[in-house]
C-alpha cells in the first residue's frame, strides 16, 4: 500500500494509521464510519449513514451522535474528512485504503483480454500484488452491537473480497500451471 497520511487496512484485522500513529478515536462506530467511507469511496449523505450507524434512534438523536462521531474522526484523521450540511467523504488524496489498491491492483488482468488459463506475466504480477496486500477476512474480528445495517454491510463486503480473493487465486493457479511452473502453481 502506499504511503498516504491515512492508511486503512480493512482486509483482515482493521488497522488504520495517521501519519504512522494508530488511529485515536472513542468509538467503534468511529471506525465503522471511516470503512463504510474508505470502501465506497464517495460522499454519502449524512441521513444514509444516520440509518446506517443508528438504526434504533429517531432522526434528532441519529443526527446529534452522527454529528458528533463526524468531529471526532476528522479530528482525529488531522481533518481527512470533506463534511458538509447533507454528506460527509473521505478525502481520496489523503488516504490509502487496502481493499481500494487490492481491487486496482486486480484491474487489468480483468480488462486484458485474453484466455484466462493463458500465462501471463503482467497478470500475475498484478494479482500477486493483489494477494500480497491479503491478510484475511474484511474487517476480521470487528462489529457492532447494535447496528443490524452496517453488520449486513460488513458481511457484504467480506463475500465479495472472498469472491474476488477466490477467483485471483485461481487465475494465479491456471497461469502458472499454463507456464508449466508446478511449484509455484501449488503455491
Amino acid at each position: 500500500m502506499d504511503a498516504s497520511p491515512i492508511a486503512i487496512r480493512l482486509l483482515g484485522p482493521v488497522d488504520i494509521r495517521v501519519d504512522g500513529a494508530p488511529l485515536a478515536v472513542d468509538t467503534r462506530k468511529a471506525v465503522a464510519l471511516l470503512a463504510f467511507l474508505a470502501v465506497t469511496g464517495r460522499p454519502a449523505s449524512r441521513e444514509s449513514v444516520g440509518a446506517l450507524l443508528w438504526p434504533e434512534s429517531d432522526g434528532p438523536d441519529a443526527r446529534g451522535a452522527l454529528r458528533r462521531t463526524l468531529s471526532v474522526l476528522n479530528r482525529a484523521l488531522g481533518g481527512g474528512l470533506t463534511i458538509d450540511r447533507t454528506s460527509a467523504a473521505l478525502r481520496a488524496e489523503d488516504v490509502g485504503v487496502d481493499v481500494m489498491t487490492f481491487r486496482a491492483a486486480l484491474g487489468p488482468a480483468r480488462e486484458h483480454g485474453h484466455d484466462p488459463g493463458r500465462s501471463c506475466p503482467a497478470c500475475e504480477r498484478g494479482r500477486e500484488d493483489a494477494l500480497a496486500l491479503d491478510r484475511g477476512a474484511f474487517m476480521d474480528g470487528f462489529g457492532l452491537r447494535d447496528s443490524e445495517p452496517f453488520d449486513e454491510w460488513q458481511v457484504a463486503q467480506a463475500e465479495s473480497h472472498r469472491r474476488e480473493l477466490a477467483g485471483a487465486l485461481e487465475r494465479l493457479a491456471r497461469s502458472r500451471l499454463a507456464a508449466r511452473s508446478w511449484d509455484r502453481a501449488v503455491e
